[in-house]
């Protein structure tokens, strides 16, 4: 693994520092952190952060797609994350085309995402208004500094399952809010072209990925 700084580690403590009293910050630990990938990924801690490594692409196209913690309680304000990738070299390339329909031209992203408490209810109604992404906010997926992405929790900065805002029509806007008073998981999605989240991989090298910070709040 490529080792950050203590100076890098230094710098994320005080930006989170910020805001750290008007904010519900959640666990970073990897005991309180899951995927939804193709392939087993282990997370582990490092100098404060809860880290993964990407998958590599050997042929069979394992993915990440999705890295979140529970949360149980409704949620109001923003979210804040920080997070950094830390690729082995340049050449690095985050790759994202796994399946013949994902057409668009789009480079790999990462977002913030949220899930209702009856996201994986079968047969349910309102099953496209069970996961939110943030849209259009979001991080181009390649090495180097810190990046925080502070996202309103407004109907206007979330689109659905469908890609559809929150903000659409009564049925969307009912789903997300919600959402906010019903939530069971936070954290992140991976995806390009597309899709947001329907998951990445590395090739030309390796890459980790660092959440050094996930909040609620102002």
């Amino acid at each position: 693994m490529r080792k950050t700084t203590g100076i890098v580690a230094l710098v994320c403590v005080l930006v989170f520092a910020l805001w750290v009293l008007q904010a519900q910050t959640l666990p970073i630990n990897p005991k309180n952190w899951t995927f939804s990938a193709t392939v087993p990924i282990t997370e582990y801690a490092y100098n404060g952060a809860v880290v993964f490594d990407f998958p590599v692409e050997d042929g069979t196209q394992p993915t990440v797609n999705y890295f979140w913690t529970p949360q149980n309680k409704h949620i109001s304000g923003a979210l804040t994350a920080a997070f950094q990738m830390v690729t082995s070299s340049s050449s690095v390339v985050f790759n994202y085309q796994f399946e013949s329909s994902n057409t668009c031209v789009y480079p790999a992203h990462v977002r913030l995402l949220m899930a209702r408490s009856d996201y994986n209810k079968t047969n349910n109604p309102d099953y496209a208004n069970t996961r939110w992404w943030s849209n259009p906010i979001a991080a181009l997926l390649t090495g180097g500094s810190t990046v925080q992405l502070r996202v309103p929790l407004t109907p206007d900065q979330w689109s659905n399952i469908n890609g559809q805002f929150g903000n659409s029509d009564t049925t969307t806007l009912n789903g997300f809010n919600n959402t906010l008073q019903h939530p069971a998981m936070l954290g992140f999605s991976f995806g390009g072209g597309c899709f947001f989240g329907h998951g990445v991989n590395v090739s030309g090298g390796t890459a980790q990925f660092f959440v050094w910070g996930y909040s609620i709040g102002s």
